[in-house]
């Protein structure tokens, strides 16, 4: 019974500091739900992928996935956006790479949106998706470092 209130103590010290800033609360919330809308974003890929080798479910599962794959995206942005601003605060404490990381995934996720919505006007439209991807693997390298240097610095 002791381990645990000891641990609970630990948490809530641990904790403690983000519900006293309410600065420092939206910016983990909002880094939350564009973690959130990161993975609804990426795992339209992976299904995209499954369903091709003719399995049912993931069939239907990219068919949901579809449906809210740009809802995501822009959940994406926005919360991103939004984390970038209630994070500036954060750059006195650690160093300035994973705030420009962090920058440019959100720049790479902007860039994969304009592809899709230039997709017409561009040269050759069929190469939009290549652009696209290209993209999402920019933004997925810079987020695994932005979190990884955010993380140890």
């Amino acid at each position: 019974m002791n381990t645990i209130v000891v641990l609970l103590s630990a948490t809530s010290y641990k904790f403690s500091h983000i519900l006293d800033n309410p600065v420092v609360m939206l910016d983990k919330v909002t880094a939350s739900l564009a973690y959130i809308a990161l993975i609804l974003v990426v795992i339209k890929f992976v299904s995209k992928l499954l369903a091709k080798k003719n399995i049912p479910f993931f069939a239907k599962l990219d068919r949901f996935l579809m449906k809210i794959h740009k809802p995501a995206s822009l959940a994406l942005i926005v919360f991103g956006t939004l984390h970038a601003i209630f994070s500036v605060y954060s750059i006195a404490s650690i160093t300035i790479w994973p705030w420009l990381l962090g920058l440019i995934c959100l720049l790479s996720c902007i860039a994969a949106v304009v592809c899709f919505v230039v997709r017409k006007k561009m040269p050759d439209p069929k190469r939009w998706l290549t652009y696209h991807r290209i993209a999402t693997i920019v933004a997925l390298i810079t987020y695994f470092a932005h979190v990884i240097l955010a993380k140890i610095m």
